[in-house]
């Protein structure tokens, strides 16, 4: 569908200063050369990470639409302090993608999270 390009949902939030992190280790390290971006607000993110589910079911919907139309070879969830850079602000953040990573993985998507 891509003509032979990698393409890659991606699932992330709004940086600190409210802009989209450049991630140029997504082309080089996985290949990937097309993605479509969902970015959260914070409240969103973490709305999905402890499973709310209306916005879960919204996401889900997001997510089955994406793969019947762009039919991704990855999807990836990418989470990222917003401020503070206490020990455990990280380690929510962190547990927050795993969560998030654990809900899309049982949608048993064709594709690698």
């Amino acid at each position: 569908m891509h003509d032979n390009k990698r393409f890659a949902i991606v699932l992330t939030h709004m940086g600190r200063r409210k802009d989209i992190v450049e991630m140029p280790w997504l082309e080089s390290e996985y290949r990937i050369d097309e993605s479509d971006w969902l970015v959260l607000s914070d409240d969103g993110w973490r709305a999905v990470a402890n499973g709310d589910p209306t916005i879960w079911e919204a996401l889900e919907r997001k997510l089955l639409v994406g793969f019947y139309l762009s039919q991704p070879q990855l999807v990836v969830v990418i989470g990222h302090p917003s401020g503070a850079a206490d020990d455990d602000h990280v380690e929510q953040r962190q547990a927050e993608v795993r969560g998030i990573v654990q809900r899309i993985r049982a949608l048993l998507l064709p594709a690698g999270v």
